[in-house]
């Protein structure tokens, strides 16, 4: 199996957040202990150290350097791949393995075009909606090193807090001559502070689904944390 690292970026919303490391947690029992890096503000250390999760301090603003640092820290572990996750992004089992077959099979760049949205407020609170597209989602996208060195380990080119993920792959495009859509599960957990809020995906979804698709491969640790957060 491929070295592999995951770097994510976090502000406010401390109890999505507790159940993204609860998430890990899950995870490294899985498949054994890989490096993790958050890039937040200061409210999120103790959270991070506690759970051998790297923690770099950085204001919120630019995003899109958050993301660098995350990156550029991820470089210096040796790390084969790196896997951009979101803190309110919570993976399946299914689908990390799947991601890792794609990273034994040596390809460039691997992702997913498939994503769920779980509510946690208002009216779409407690409902899990489901959408697919043509091309990789941002989230889960997990990058050879040989196309990070070719950008320095810094794919995300400008200063920016909103469309990041474009930019980023512009930027890793020339690279990358080979890729692998990974299957499995991923949900977006909507909270208030989300930076695009659950009512927007609602609508343009419309149906919710079955929610035991998000509930049937948590953890005994990240039921508890989302039934305190649906409260």
């Amino acid at each position: 199996m491929n070295n592999f690292g995951i770097v994510t970026i976090n502000y406010k919303r401390p109890q999505i957040f507790e159940l993204w490391v609860a998430s890990i947690r899950r995870l490294r029992t899985l498949v054994g202990f890989f490096p993790v890096v958050c890039v937040s503000e200061l409210e999120d250390q103790n959270m991070c150290l506690r759970n051998d999760i790297h923690f770099i301090r950085r204001q919120n603003k630019p995003v899109s350097r958050k993301w660098n640092v995350g990156l550029q820290w991820l470089e210096t572990q040796g790390v084969d791949y790196a896997m951009i996750v979101g803190s309110d992004d919570i993976i399946s089992d299914d689908l990390l393995i799947s991601l890792i077959r794609g990273m034994d099979k040596g390809s460039d760049l691997i992702g997913i075009k498939d994503i769920y949205f779980f509510g946690t407020v208002g009216v779409f609170k407690n409902h899990l909606y489901y959408i697919k597209r043509e091309h990789f989602l941002g989230v889960c996208k997990t990058i050879h090193r040989r196309v990070l060195d070719e950008v320095g380990w810094q794919p995300f080119t400008q200063d920016r807090n909103f469309g990041i993920d474009g930019m980023a792959s512009r930027a890793i495009a020339p690279y990358v001559k080979s890729s692998f859509t990974a299957d499995g599960a991923c949900v977006d957990v909507k909270g208030a502070e989300s930076m695009n809020r659950i009512n927007f995906w609602a609508q343009k979804i419309k149906k919710p689904c079955d929610r035991t698709i998000f509930f049937n491969f948590l953890s005994d640790d990240e039921k508890k944390i989302l039934n305190n957060i649906l409260l």
